[in-house]
Protein backbone atom coordinates (compact mmCIF):
# COMPACT_ATOMS: atom_id res chain seq x y z
CA UNK A 1 0.00 0.00 0.00
CA UNK A 2 2.80 2.19 0.93
CA UNK A 3 4.01 1.69 -2.39
CA UNK A 4 1.11 2.69 -4.16
CA UNK A 5 0.73 5.85 -2.68
CA UNK A 6 4.36 6.64 -3.28
CA UNK A 7 4.05 5.85 -7.04
CA UNK A 8 0.42 7.63 -6.70
CA UNK A 9 2.33 10.45 -5.48
CA UNK A 10 4.86 10.30 -7.63
CA UNK A 11 2.64 10.45 -10.61
CA UNK A 12 1.15 13.75 -9.44
CA UNK A 13 4.29 15.69 -8.92
CA UNK A 14 5.55 14.35 -12.45
CA UNK A 15 2.39 15.47 -13.85
CA UNK A 16 2.49 18.85 -11.82
CA UNK A 17 6.52 19.67 -13.10
CA UNK A 18 5.42 18.81 -16.35
CA UNK A 19 2.29 21.57 -16.84
CA UNK A 20 4.70 23.92 -14.92
CA UNK A 21 7.11 22.74 -17.32
CA UNK A 22 4.11 24.02 -20.27
CA UNK A 23 3.71 27.27 -18.33
CA UNK A 24 7.14 28.01 -18.36
CA UNK A 25 8.56 27.65 -22.05
CA UNK A 26 4.51 29.24 -22.87
CA UNK A 27 5.58 32.45 -20.93
CA UNK A 28 9.08 32.37 -22.58
CA UNK A 29 6.80 33.50 -25.60
CA UNK A 30 5.73 36.58 -23.95
CA UNK A 31 7.60 38.44 -21.74
CA UNK A 32 6.92 41.96 -20.75
CA UNK A 33 10.29 44.66 -20.02
CA UNK A 34 9.45 47.01 -18.38
CA UNK A 35 11.71 50.30 -18.97
CA UNK A 36 11.26 51.60 -15.14
CA UNK A 37 12.29 54.95 -15.88
CA UNK A 38 10.93 55.27 -18.99
CA UNK A 39 7.62 56.43 -20.15
CA UNK A 40 5.71 57.12 -22.89
CA UNK A 41 7.60 54.54 -25.23
CA UNK A 42 6.23 55.92 -28.62
CA UNK A 43 8.71 54.49 -31.29
CA UNK A 44 10.67 51.37 -31.71
CA UNK A 45 12.83 48.95 -34.41
CA UNK A 46 14.73 46.20 -34.58
CA UNK A 47 18.18 45.34 -36.30
CA UNK A 48 17.59 41.51 -37.10
CA UNK A 49 21.12 41.09 -37.31
CA UNK A 50 22.24 42.32 -34.25
CA UNK A 51 18.80 41.39 -32.63
CA UNK A 52 18.75 44.58 -30.85
CA UNK A 53 15.26 46.62 -30.36
CA UNK A 54 16.08 50.00 -29.67
CA UNK A 55 12.58 52.00 -28.46
CA UNK A 56 12.18 55.79 -28.31
CA UNK A 57 10.67 56.87 -24.60
CA UNK A 58 10.67 59.41 -21.97
CA UNK A 59 13.08 59.08 -19.42
CA UNK A 60 11.54 59.85 -16.26
CA UNK A 61 14.25 61.63 -14.11
CA UNK A 62 14.37 64.25 -10.82
CA UNK A 63 15.05 67.34 -13.40
CA UNK A 64 13.68 67.62 -17.14
CA UNK A 65 12.46 64.77 -18.83
CA UNK A 66 14.77 63.53 -21.52
CA UNK A 67 14.02 61.68 -24.69
CA UNK A 68 16.20 58.25 -24.98
CA UNK A 69 16.48 55.09 -26.97
CA UNK A 70 16.58 52.46 -24.85
CA UNK A 71 18.73 49.70 -26.16
CA UNK A 72 16.96 46.12 -25.26
CA UNK A 73 19.21 42.87 -26.33
CA UNK A 74 19.33 39.36 -26.54
CA UNK A 75 20.06 39.45 -22.49
CA UNK A 76 16.66 40.65 -22.18
CA UNK A 77 14.35 37.99 -23.68
CA UNK A 78 16.99 35.19 -22.78
CA UNK A 79 15.45 35.06 -19.15
CA UNK A 80 19.00 34.57 -17.47
CA UNK A 81 19.03 36.20 -14.67
CA UNK A 82 15.19 36.92 -14.56
CA UNK A 83 14.39 33.45 -14.27
CA UNK A 84 13.07 31.63 -11.06
CA UNK A 85 16.15 28.91 -10.01
CA UNK A 86 13.32 26.50 -9.98
CA UNK A 87 10.33 25.55 -11.73
CA UNK A 88 6.66 27.05 -10.98
CA UNK A 89 3.15 28.88 -11.74
CA UNK A 90 4.80 32.02 -11.86
CA UNK A 91 7.12 32.77 -14.36
CA UNK A 92 8.91 35.98 -13.70
CA UNK A 93 10.00 37.78 -17.00
CA UNK A 94 9.02 41.31 -15.80
CA UNK A 95 12.64 42.44 -16.60
CA UNK A 96 14.64 46.46 -16.41
CA UNK A 97 16.25 47.96 -20.13
CA UNK A 98 19.81 47.71 -19.25
CA UNK A 99 20.46 51.36 -21.78
CA UNK A 100 19.78 54.21 -22.45
CA UNK A 101 20.93 56.80 -25.13
CA UNK A 102 20.48 60.22 -24.98
CA UNK A 103 18.37 62.05 -27.98
CA UNK A 104 17.78 65.43 -28.75
CA UNK A 105 14.13 65.71 -28.50
CA UNK A 106 10.44 64.09 -28.63
CA UNK A 107 10.17 61.16 -31.80
CA UNK A 108 8.27 57.96 -32.52
CA UNK A 109 9.94 57.72 -36.01
CA UNK A 110 13.18 55.44 -35.95
CA UNK A 111 15.10 53.47 -38.58
CA UNK A 112 17.96 50.88 -39.14
CA UNK A 113 20.55 50.13 -41.94
CA UNK A 114 21.36 46.73 -40.79
CA UNK A 115 23.66 46.17 -43.54
CA UNK A 116 26.10 49.16 -41.98
CA UNK A 117 24.49 49.26 -38.20
CA UNK A 118 23.65 52.68 -37.89
CA UNK A 119 20.58 53.89 -36.05
CA UNK A 120 18.66 57.02 -37.52
CA UNK A 121 16.25 58.94 -35.26
CA UNK A 122 14.03 61.81 -36.28
CA UNK A 123 13.45 64.21 -33.57
CA UNK A 124 10.48 66.91 -33.76
CA UNK A 125 10.79 70.55 -33.57
CA UNK A 126 9.57 72.13 -30.63
CA UNK A 127 9.86 76.09 -29.03
CA UNK A 128 11.13 76.06 -26.04
CA UNK A 129 8.09 79.17 -25.37
CA UNK A 130 5.63 80.65 -27.13
CA UNK A 131 6.64 81.53 -30.92
CA UNK A 132 5.47 84.81 -31.97
CA UNK A 133 2.75 84.45 -35.20
CA UNK A 134 4.12 83.53 -38.36
CA UNK A 135 4.71 86.62 -39.94
CA UNK A 136 4.94 84.89 -43.40
CA UNK A 137 8.64 86.29 -43.86
CA UNK A 138 10.56 83.63 -45.50
CA UNK A 139 13.69 85.51 -45.99
CA UNK A 140 15.40 82.95 -43.77
CA UNK A 141 17.81 83.55 -40.76
CA UNK A 142 19.48 80.80 -38.08
CA UNK A 143 18.88 79.85 -34.52
CA UNK A 144 22.09 78.40 -32.78
CA UNK A 145 21.53 74.85 -32.57
CA UNK A 146 23.21 73.08 -29.80
CA UNK A 147 26.82 72.93 -29.59
CA UNK A 148 27.22 75.88 -31.12
CA UNK A 149 26.64 74.64 -34.88
CA UNK A 150 24.27 76.66 -37.05
CA UNK A 151 21.47 74.52 -39.20
CA UNK A 152 21.65 74.32 -42.66
CA UNK A 153 19.43 75.96 -44.15
CA UNK A 154 17.14 73.60 -46.33
CA UNK A 155 14.34 75.09 -46.81
CA UNK A 156 12.52 79.01 -45.86
CA UNK A 157 12.44 79.94 -42.43
CA UNK A 158 11.12 82.29 -40.16
CA UNK A 159 13.09 84.50 -38.05
CA UNK A 160 12.63 82.96 -34.26
CA UNK A 161 15.76 84.96 -32.79
CA UNK A 162 15.66 85.53 -30.30
CA UNK A 163 13.38 83.13 -29.09
CA UNK A 164 15.12 80.18 -28.16
CA UNK A 165 13.87 76.75 -29.57
CA UNK A 166 15.11 73.16 -30.22
CA UNK A 167 15.25 72.50 -33.33
CA UNK A 168 14.38 69.41 -35.17
CA UNK A 169 17.21 66.86 -36.13
CA UNK A 170 18.34 64.20 -37.88
CA UNK A 171 20.28 61.71 -35.27
CA UNK A 172 22.71 59.05 -36.14
CA UNK A 173 23.36 56.04 -33.79
CA UNK A 174 26.54 53.95 -34.64
CA UNK A 175 24.89 50.23 -33.36
CA UNK A 176 28.45 48.64 -32.72
CA UNK A 177 28.88 51.44 -29.86
CA UNK A 178 25.66 52.93 -29.14
CA UNK A 179 26.83 55.79 -29.27
CA UNK A 180 25.45 59.16 -31.23
CA UNK A 181 28.09 59.87 -33.95
CA UNK A 182 26.10 62.69 -36.12
CA UNK A 183 23.92 65.06 -36.04
CA UNK A 184 21.76 67.07 -38.66
CA UNK A 185 19.76 69.99 -37.44
CA UNK A 186 16.98 71.26 -39.61
CA UNK A 187 15.88 74.92 -40.17
CA UNK A 188 14.02 76.14 -37.56
CA UNK A 189 9.85 75.79 -37.93
CA UNK A 190 10.73 72.60 -39.58
CA UNK A 191 9.18 69.12 -37.87
CA UNK A 192 11.04 66.06 -39.43
CA UNK A 193 8.51 62.88 -38.79
CA UNK A 194 9.24 59.52 -40.93
CA UNK A 195 12.41 58.17 -41.68
CA UNK A 196 13.45 55.00 -43.90
CA UNK A 197 16.81 53.96 -45.33
CA UNK A 198 18.04 52.07 -48.27
CA UNK A 199 20.20 49.57 -47.23
CA UNK A 200 21.85 48.68 -50.56
CA UNK A 201 23.05 52.41 -51.40
CA UNK A 202 22.81 53.77 -47.72
CA UNK A 203 20.30 56.95 -48.54
CA UNK A 204 18.53 58.03 -45.70
CA UNK A 205 14.95 59.38 -46.11
CA UNK A 206 13.27 61.60 -43.83
CA UNK A 207 9.70 63.57 -44.08
CA UNK A 208 9.31 66.81 -42.72
CA UNK A 209 6.84 68.69 -42.15
CA UNK A 210 6.19 72.60 -42.82
CA UNK A 211 5.23 75.19 -40.55
CA UNK A 212 1.32 75.07 -41.03
CA UNK A 213 0.99 79.34 -41.26
CA UNK A 214 -2.49 78.94 -39.38
CA UNK A 215 -2.21 83.02 -37.76
CA UNK A 216 -2.72 83.18 -34.37
CA UNK A 217 -5.34 86.48 -34.02
CA UNK A 218 -7.90 85.51 -37.08
CA UNK A 219 -8.29 83.47 -39.55
CA UNK A 220 -6.19 83.72 -42.25
CA UNK A 221 -2.91 81.42 -43.39
CA UNK A 222 0.71 83.73 -43.23
CA UNK A 223 1.64 80.57 -45.18
CA UNK A 224 0.69 77.74 -47.34
CA UNK A 225 -2.70 77.57 -48.80
CA UNK A 226 -6.21 78.35 -47.48
CA UNK A 227 -8.56 75.09 -47.60
CA UNK A 228 -11.50 74.45 -45.69
CA UNK A 229 -11.23 73.17 -42.11
CA UNK A 230 -13.73 70.04 -42.22
CA UNK A 231 -13.00 69.50 -38.63
CA UNK A 232 -14.23 72.92 -37.86
CA UNK A 233 -16.22 74.41 -40.59
CA UNK A 234 -16.07 77.93 -39.40
CA UNK A 235 -12.37 78.24 -38.92
CA UNK A 236 -9.82 78.23 -42.09
CA UNK A 237 -6.70 75.26 -42.32
CA UNK A 238 -3.46 76.08 -44.38
CA UNK A 239 -2.17 72.89 -46.70
CA UNK A 240 1.36 73.12 -47.16
CA UNK A 241 3.45 70.95 -48.93
CA UNK A 242 5.99 68.52 -46.76
CA UNK A 243 9.47 67.57 -47.93
CA UNK A 244 11.25 64.21 -48.44
CA UNK A 245 15.02 64.99 -47.54
CA UNK A 246 17.47 62.55 -48.82
CA UNK A 247 21.10 62.02 -46.82
CA UNK A 248 23.90 59.87 -47.05
CA UNK A 249 26.06 59.42 -43.82
CA UNK A 250 29.91 58.87 -43.98
CA UNK A 251 30.51 56.89 -40.28
CA UNK A 252 33.86 57.00 -40.48
CA UNK A 253 33.98 60.99 -40.45
CA UNK A 254 30.96 60.98 -38.18
CA UNK A 255 29.75 62.78 -41.27
CA UNK A 256 25.85 63.46 -42.79
CA UNK A 257 25.40 65.22 -46.26
CA UNK A 258 22.64 66.22 -47.62
CA UNK A 259 21.61 65.07 -51.03
CA UNK A 260 18.23 66.11 -51.65
CA UNK A 261 15.03 68.14 -51.62
CA UNK A 262 11.61 66.08 -52.92
CA UNK A 263 8.48 67.64 -52.92
CA UNK A 264 5.81 66.19 -50.52
CA UNK A 265 2.02 66.33 -49.36
CA UNK A 266 0.50 68.19 -46.43
CA UNK A 267 2.60 66.35 -43.32
CA UNK A 268 4.68 63.18 -44.35
CA UNK A 269 3.79 61.09 -41.23
CA UNK A 270 5.82 57.93 -42.25
CA UNK A 271 8.33 57.31 -44.96
CA UNK A 272 9.37 54.00 -46.27
CA UNK A 273 12.04 52.46 -48.80
CA UNK A 274 11.13 49.54 -51.30
CA UNK A 275 11.70 48.24 -54.74
CA UNK A 276 13.77 51.41 -55.39
CA UNK A 277 10.97 53.33 -54.70
CA UNK A 278 10.39 56.17 -51.60
CA UNK A 279 7.00 56.62 -49.97
CA UNK A 280 5.84 58.88 -47.75
CA UNK A 281 2.23 59.06 -46.43
CA UNK A 282 0.85 62.68 -46.41
CA UNK A 283 -1.33 62.47 -42.74
CA UNK A 284 -3.15 65.54 -43.56
CA UNK A 285 -3.92 65.12 -46.95
CA UNK A 286 -4.92 61.20 -47.15
CA UNK A 287 -2.33 61.12 -49.79
CA UNK A 288 0.89 59.24 -50.51
CA UNK A 289 3.60 60.68 -52.06
CA UNK A 290 6.15 58.24 -54.32
CA UNK A 291 9.66 59.25 -55.76
CA UNK A 292 12.43 56.82 -57.49
CA UNK A 293 15.45 56.10 -55.05
CA UNK A 294 18.44 58.80 -54.43
CA UNK A 295 22.11 57.67 -55.08
CA UNK A 296 25.15 59.29 -52.77
CA UNK A 297 26.13 61.10 -55.58
CA UNK A 298 22.68 63.22 -55.19
CA UNK A 299 21.24 61.74 -58.87
CA UNK A 300 17.84 60.59 -59.05
CA UNK A 301 15.14 61.30 -56.75
CA UNK A 302 12.17 62.05 -59.80
CA UNK A 303 8.44 62.00 -58.86
CA UNK A 304 6.67 59.22 -59.73
CA UNK A 305 2.99 60.37 -58.10
CA UNK A 306 1.77 64.16 -59.18
CA UNK A 307 3.31 67.21 -57.74
CA UNK A 308 1.66 67.60 -54.21
CA UNK A 309 -0.75 70.09 -54.75
CA UNK A 310 -3.49 72.01 -52.03
CA UNK A 311 -7.10 70.12 -52.29
CA UNK A 312 -9.63 72.16 -54.36
CA UNK A 313 -12.86 70.55 -52.83
CA UNK A 314 -13.28 69.39 -49.20
CA UNK A 315 -11.81 65.98 -48.18
CA UNK A 316 -15.73 65.41 -47.48
CA UNK A 317 -16.66 64.82 -50.92
CA UNK A 318 -14.16 62.38 -51.59
CA UNK A 319 -12.13 64.15 -54.42
CA UNK A 320 -7.93 63.10 -54.12
CA UNK A 321 -5.70 66.49 -53.88
CA UNK A 322 -3.43 64.83 -56.23
CA UNK A 323 -2.69 61.38 -57.94
CA UNK A 324 -2.16 59.04 -55.00
CA UNK A 325 -5.53 59.35 -52.49
CA UNK A 326 -4.84 55.99 -50.96
CA UNK A 327 -8.02 55.67 -48.79
CA UNK A 328 -10.12 57.63 -51.16
CA UNK A 329 -11.31 55.24 -53.44
CA UNK A 330 -12.59 53.36 -50.88
CA UNK A 331 -15.24 56.48 -49.71
CA UNK A 332 -15.11 58.15 -45.70
CA UNK A 333 -14.43 55.98 -42.57
CA UNK A 334 -17.44 55.94 -41.00
CA UNK A 335 -15.49 55.05 -37.87
CA UNK A 336 -13.21 58.09 -38.38
CA UNK A 337 -13.52 61.75 -36.63
CA UNK A 338 -14.43 64.33 -39.16
CA UNK A 339 -11.27 65.29 -40.33
CA UNK A 340 -10.09 61.63 -40.27
CA UNK A 341 -11.98 60.45 -42.66
CA UNK A 342 -9.40 60.08 -45.59
CA UNK A 343 -5.85 59.80 -43.10
CA UNK A 344 -3.04 58.23 -44.63
CA UNK A 345 -0.90 57.30 -41.41
CA UNK A 346 1.94 54.71 -40.99
CA UNK A 347 3.71 52.53 -42.94
CA UNK A 348 5.59 48.90 -43.33
CA UNK A 349 7.52 48.03 -46.66
CA UNK A 350 8.36 44.30 -47.74
CA UNK A 351 7.63 41.41 -50.43
CA UNK A 352 8.09 44.75 -53.09
CA UNK A 353 5.13 46.60 -51.68
CA UNK A 354 3.80 48.90 -49.25
CA UNK A 355 1.29 48.73 -46.84
CA UNK A 356 -0.57 51.52 -44.64
CA UNK A 357 -3.06 52.68 -41.99
CA UNK A 358 -5.62 54.98 -41.94
CA UNK A 359 -5.41 55.14 -38.11
CA UNK A 360 -8.76 53.86 -37.73
CA UNK A 361 -9.44 50.58 -39.19
CA UNK A 362 -8.02 49.96 -42.70
CA UNK A 363 -5.16 48.72 -44.27
CA UNK A 364 -4.17 49.41 -47.97
CA UNK A 365 -1.48 47.48 -50.34
CA UNK A 366 0.02 49.98 -52.51
CA UNK A 367 2.34 48.58 -55.04
CA UNK A 368 4.44 50.82 -57.55
CA UNK A 369 2.29 53.94 -57.17
CA UNK A 370 -1.22 51.45 -57.34
CA UNK A 371 -3.44 50.69 -54.52
CA UNK A 372 -4.06 47.09 -54.85
CA UNK A 373 -6.19 46.45 -51.71
CA UNK A 374 -8.15 47.86 -48.94
CA UNK A 375 -9.31 45.76 -45.93
CA UNK A 376 -11.10 46.98 -42.87
CA UNK A 377 -10.12 45.37 -39.25
CA UNK A 378 -12.84 44.53 -37.72
CA UNK A 379 -12.94 45.84 -33.74
CA UNK A 380 -12.71 49.47 -34.02
CA UNK A 381 -14.90 52.05 -32.30
CA UNK A 382 -16.34 54.99 -33.37
CA UNK A 383 -15.07 58.59 -32.84
CA UNK A 384 -16.91 60.18 -30.10
CA UNK A 385 -16.34 63.56 -32.07
CA UNK A 386 -15.05 65.82 -29.36
CA UNK A 387 -14.74 69.11 -30.13
CA UNK A 388 -11.18 70.27 -30.72
CA UNK A 389 -9.34 66.77 -29.94
CA UNK A 390 -8.71 63.89 -32.12
CA UNK A 391 -11.65 62.56 -31.00
CA UNK A 392 -12.51 59.32 -28.91
CA UNK A 393 -12.77 55.59 -29.29
CA UNK A 394 -10.07 52.70 -29.76
CA UNK A 395 -8.94 52.32 -33.10
CA UNK A 396 -7.69 48.46 -35.04
CA UNK A 397 -4.75 50.03 -37.37
CA UNK A 398 -2.91 52.05 -35.08
CA UNK A 399 0.76 50.92 -36.42
CA UNK A 400 2.06 48.07 -38.81
CA UNK A 401 4.93 46.00 -39.37
CA UNK A 402 5.86 43.60 -41.98
CA UNK A 403 8.47 40.25 -41.30
CA UNK A 404 10.10 38.55 -43.65
CA UNK A 405 10.83 35.02 -42.39
CA UNK A 406 12.79 32.17 -44.01
CA UNK A 407 9.63 30.50 -44.95
CA UNK A 408 7.16 33.48 -45.34
CA UNK A 409 6.16 36.59 -44.65
CA UNK A 410 3.35 38.18 -42.16
CA UNK A 411 1.94 41.27 -41.67
CA UNK A 412 1.19 42.96 -38.29
CA UNK A 413 -1.78 45.11 -37.36
CA UNK A 414 -1.37 46.46 -34.13
CA UNK A 415 -4.64 47.93 -32.22
CA UNK A 416 -4.73 50.60 -29.78
CA UNK A 417 -6.44 47.68 -27.40
CA UNK A 418 -4.75 44.12 -26.98
CA UNK A 419 -4.79 42.62 -30.36
CA UNK A 420 -2.53 42.30 -33.26
CA UNK A 421 -3.89 41.35 -36.19
CA UNK A 422 -1.61 38.86 -38.72
CA UNK A 423 -2.22 39.27 -42.29
CA UNK A 424 -0.97 37.79 -45.12
CA UNK A 425 0.47 40.40 -47.05
CA UNK A 426 0.20 38.40 -50.43
CA UNK A 427 -3.69 37.93 -50.44
CA UNK A 428 -4.15 40.67 -47.82
CA UNK A 429 -6.70 37.53 -45.77
CA UNK A 430 -6.68 37.87 -42.01
CA UNK A 431 -4.47 34.59 -40.75
CA UNK A 432 -4.86 34.91 -37.13
CA UNK A 433 -5.02 37.91 -34.50
CA UNK A 434 -3.19 37.64 -31.33
CA UNK A 435 -4.60 38.58 -27.77
CA UNK A 436 -1.75 40.11 -25.14
CA UNK A 437 -3.02 39.71 -21.50
CA UNK A 438 -2.27 42.89 -19.43
CA UNK A 439 -2.16 44.68 -22.71
CA UNK A 440 -3.22 48.73 -22.38
CA UNK A 441 -2.34 50.71 -25.04
CA UNK A 442 -0.35 49.13 -27.74
CA UNK A 443 1.69 51.13 -30.08
CA UNK A 444 4.93 50.98 -31.96
CA UNK A 445 5.91 47.44 -33.34
CA UNK A 446 9.07 45.96 -34.40
CA UNK A 447 10.07 42.78 -35.81
CA UNK A 448 13.08 40.31 -36.14
CA UNK A 449 12.40 37.52 -38.79
CA UNK A 450 15.65 35.74 -37.66
CA UNK A 451 14.75 35.50 -34.75
CA UNK A 452 10.67 35.23 -35.27
CA UNK A 453 10.25 37.59 -32.26
CA UNK A 454 8.27 40.65 -32.49
CA UNK A 455 8.10 43.79 -30.07
CA UNK A 456 5.11 45.95 -28.96
CA UNK A 457 5.45 48.91 -26.95
CA UNK A 458 2.46 50.01 -24.58
CA UNK A 459 2.30 53.88 -23.66
CA UNK A 460 0.38 53.26 -20.57
CA UNK A 461 2.34 50.23 -18.80
CA UNK A 462 5.79 52.09 -20.23
CA UNK A 463 6.78 48.42 -21.14
CA UNK A 464 7.17 46.16 -24.41
CA UNK A 465 6.13 43.42 -24.78
CA UNK A 466 7.82 40.52 -27.06
CA UNK A 467 6.38 37.93 -28.62
CA UNK A 468 8.18 34.39 -29.46
CA UNK A 469 7.66 31.05 -31.63
CA UNK A 470 4.11 30.30 -31.75
CA UNK A 471 2.79 33.42 -30.07
CA UNK A 472 4.54 35.58 -32.59
CA UNK A 473 3.04 33.60 -35.53
CA UNK A 474 -0.18 33.74 -34.01
CA UNK A 475 -0.45 30.16 -34.10
CA UNK A 476 -0.97 29.65 -29.95
CA UNK A 477 -2.45 31.84 -27.42
CA UNK A 478 0.23 33.50 -25.90
CA UNK A 479 -0.58 32.82 -22.60
CA UNK A 480 0.71 35.01 -19.57
CA UNK A 481 3.92 36.68 -18.56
Amino acid sequence: MKRLILLVMLGLLTASLAFAGQIRLQSRELIKVSLEVGKNPEGMAVNPVTHKAYVIAEQDTEGDDQYCLFILDNNVVSLRGGAPKKLDLHFGATIQAPKTIPIPNESEYIAIDSTRNLIYVSTKFHAAQDEPPDTGDDSGGEVDAPGGMNPPVLAPVTVLEPVPVTLGTLTVVDGNTDTVIATWYFSPGMEPEGVAVDPVNGVVYVGAKAPEGEAQEDDTCSSGTPIFDVGEPGDVECWTAGHIYAFFVEPEQKAIAFLKDIPAGDDPESVVFVNGMVYAANEDDGTVTVASAVYPDGTGGELLTDLPIPPTQPYGLGVAPYSLGVFYAAGPNPLACTENKFEADKMAAGGGSVFITDDRSRVAKITGIFVMNTVTVAGATQCLEIPNTDGGGANTANNIAYMQKPDKALLYVVSEQNTVAIYNPTTMKLTATITIPGAVHLDAIGVDGAANRVWITDEDLHAVFVLQGACANGTRACGSY
